[in-house]
């Protein structure tokens, strides 16, 4: 079906195709699937990012990260809240590069008005890479440039994401 069935706002590549030696690959490029219903825009700028990580294997070749990325999507789909699409704005895969969810334009399902970056792997065993930190680093970076993110912006875990902990 069209994207703009699913009234799923954003253009494939608005944002570039690297930040410094990190390549961006949008959902065309990791075969996703579009959103199952319509989606909310979030308003500009945001203050608040959510850092997680997918609690899934690791990867660090574009073909596994793409395939994970997938994988995660379609778990998403199948929640039991049947979320609408992939729950990230973005991920970073061990490959050091970043793909794109939900973008800087569309609710995540962490918490309305956040960004949500999802690191692939999980870090209670595995390790960041110097590339996956810088590749965060710089998408913070285009965020605050491209005026969506405030220059004060809040940056939290996942975990910090309770009503008492987050502003």
């Amino acid at each position: 079906m069209p994207q703009d069935e699913y009234n799923y706002n954003y253009k494939e590549n608005d944002y570039g195709d690297h930040l410094g030696k990190h390549k961006i690959f949008y959902r065309k490029d990791w075969g996703g699937k579009p959103p199952k219903n319509n989606t909310v825009q979030l308003k500009h700028p945001i203050s608040l990012i959510i850092i997680s990580h997918s609690a899934t294997l690791s990867c660090d070749s574009f073909e596994e990260c793409a395939n994970l990325v997938k994988t995660i999507q379609t778990s998403h789909f199948s929640k039991p809240i049947l979320s609408l699409d992939i729950g990230y704005n973005f991920l970073i895969g061990g490959d050091g590069n970043i793909y794109v969810g939900r973008s800087w334009d569309i609710q995540n399902f962490h918490k309305k008005d956040s960004i949500g970056i999802s690191f692939l792997g999980n870090f209670n065993f595995d390790k960041f890479t110097d590339d996956m930190i810088d590749a965060v680093r710089k998408l913070i970076r285009q965020g605050l440039e491209l005026k969506i993110l405030t220059d004060d912006y809040i940056l939290v875990g996942e975990n910090q994401t309770n009503s008492k902990n987050v502003p």
